[in-house]
């Protein structure tokens, strides 16, 4: 990947903590790092936000535990179809 060098301005106290956590020369791959979380948590925001109430007009996922009931009884079928394809790969 290409890279861009850019200036960035801190607060000095914010630098002073991030020179002492950050080893020498490192300090761009951590602000990098960072950015890339914080924009990663900021699209599964958005995301969240999109499909806010999808379910509101289903009567069977009105309570907390009807919703743990139908996440339970989706996720046990993921398990098994992935034990049967560990299977067939292993005899395949």
């Amino acid at each position: 990947m290409r890279t861009v060098k850019t200036q960035i301005v801190f607060p000095e106290d914010l630098l002073q903590e991030l020179d002492h956590v950050v080893k020498e020369r490192q300090r761009s791959d951590f602000v990098v790092e960072a950015v890339q979380e914080k924009l990663q948590r900021l699209r599964l925001e958005k995301s969240l936000e999109a499909v806010g109430g999808l379910w509101k007009d289903r009567s069977d996922m009105k309570t907390d535990a009807q919703v743990r009931k139908y996440l339970k009884q989706i996720r046990g079928a993921d398990t098994r179809r992935q034990n049967r394809l560990q299977k067939s790969w292993r005899n395949g």
